[in-house]
């Protein structure tokens, strides 16, 4: 009985040692916890329209090779959820289809994050 207490001692010391190093420190979650501010909309119509230089920069970062896959299906399940859409869009951006069924678990996510600004066509003033 000892040694099963024990063991479960151990492994709880083992897990909480492993949860401090949090999906946070990662490169990649850094770079979308600084971006996450500095984007306004994450659609084709706003990224189509004459952008400003900052937001092409952020979509650049977003876009780069460095950013780790398997870190960024893991900023999937971030309490936040323009992090998610961050990682979602640096998913897409990879081209991998391996990993569809991880974006396609969040179909059902309504949180808000970003919005996407609507084409208007009207009479002028």
């Amino acid at each position: 009985m000892k040694k099963v207490l024990l063991r479960y001692a151990i492994l709880i010391c083992v897990l909480s040692n492993f949860s401090r190093y949090s999906l946070a420190e990662t490169p990649e979650a850094k770079t979308l916890l600084a971006l996450a501010p500095r984007v306004y909309f994450l659609c084709d119509f706003a990224m189509s329209f004459h952008p400003s230089p900052e937001s092409v920069s952020s979509w650049k970062a977003l876009q780069s090779p460095s950013l780790d896959t398997g870190n960024l299906i893991r900023l999937l399940k971030s309490g936040d959820p323009k992090i998610r859409s961050l990682a979602i869009f640096a998913l897409d951006r990879k081209n991998d289809p391996h990993v569809l069924p991880e974006i396609a678990d969040l179909l059902a996510d309504r949180a808000p994050s970003y919005g996407c600004p609507m084409a208007y066509a009207g009479p002028l003033p």
